[in-house]
């Protein structure tokens, strides 16, 4: 799949998480809402990155001829991310990777590598490079790399790493604003201090409660609200476990998930919207203060706060 495609495809995402919940009570509203994250929050999301390589001036799928420069890139990307992010996400470099769509967000490097010899017939590299950063949710920062030149086998020049440091600490960093999308919000009126309430005024389901996960990830422990409305049961964000460059478009009270009945009791069929809002669906049961959502790979345990 083709770079360009990355809006299609997540507009088609989006659009199947808008149309999962097309029912739903006249008291929920829709707001169209986008955010963009601070370019450095915006790299603590990063997980996998991945090359193109021109040699010459043109596009190659062999990475041999041009072995050097690309480790020489490896190198000093590596160098200049564990300075500036010690404490994020391990990165993973893989030379094969065209781009990965279904990380939350990822660095393209496209290396323009050509030959040269210094004067006494030495062989260096020209190089330049052509960094994208894009997300899922189609934030969008790059800019691009001067050409340089660096003497064959020679990583002790860090001239790459010097102009990386110098261009982000300047912040010469171009967001596409045309690659923004504008990520809906579903807005259910309720929170957590008016379902507090609702609930001291009687429960409409046995079920209904504040449920917190029992496991932490990376932003604590997320919270949510059950609560019946126009007859069917839906989950509801309260708070927690959103990544930091994603956390700005949750809001408490936004529509988190809609639980249907199936054939067994308490076992209900979960239509889940996931931290970078892409639709999924999972199963989940009710048993003793307790709220387990089971998907395909791995399954959530919630325990009930208040009922």
């Amino acid at each position: 799949m083709k770079r360009k495609n990355i809006c299609l495809l997540v507009s088609l995402i989006l659009l199947t998480s808008t149309l999962c919940f097309a029912q739903y009570p006249s008291s929920f509203t829709i707001l169209p809402k986008s955010s963009k994250p601070d370019f450095i929050s915006f790299l603590h999301g990063v997980q996998a990155w991945g090359c193109d390589y021109s040699y010459n001036g043109k596009e190659i799928d062999d990475i041999t001829p041009v072995d050097f420069a690309c480790k020489y890139v490896e190198t000093e990307m590596r160098k200049y991310l564990n300075a500036a992010l010690p404490d994020a996400f391990p990165f993973e470099w893989d030379r094969a990777l065209e781009c990965t769509y279904t990380s939350y967000m990822n660095i393209k490097v496209s290396i323009l590598a050509r030959d040269y010899y210094r004067h006494n017939w030495t062989k260096a590299w020209r190089i330049s490079l052509s960094l994208d950063f894009y997300a899922m949710l189609g934030y969008h920062y790059y800019f691009d790399i001067p050409e340089f030149i660096v003497d064959n086998g020679d990583f002790s020049d860090h001239t790459l790493y010097n102009t990386l440091l110098s261009k982000i600490n300047n912040l010469v960093i171009h967001y596409r604003s045309d690659k923004q999308l504008f990520l809906k919000r579903i807005m259910t009126g309720w929170k957590e201090q008016n379902l507090k309430k609702s609930y001291k005024d009687g429960l409409l389901h046995p079920s209904e409660g504040i449920y917190e996960a029992t496991k932490a990830h990376d932003a604590g422990k997320l919270r949510l609200g059950v609560k019946q409305d126009n007859g069917s049961l839906y989950l509801i964000y309260l708070g927690g476990n959103i990544l930091s460059f994603v956390s700005t478009i949750w809001t408490e009270g936004e529509l988190k998930g809609k639980l249907e009945t199936t054939s067994l009791p308490n076992v209900y069929s979960v239509k889940w919207i996931n931290s970078t809002k892409e639709p999924r669906t999972a199963d989940s049961t009710f048993e003793s203060n307790f709220m387990q959502v089971k998907f395909d790979n791995e399954d959530e345990i919630f325990s009930l706060l208040i009922d």
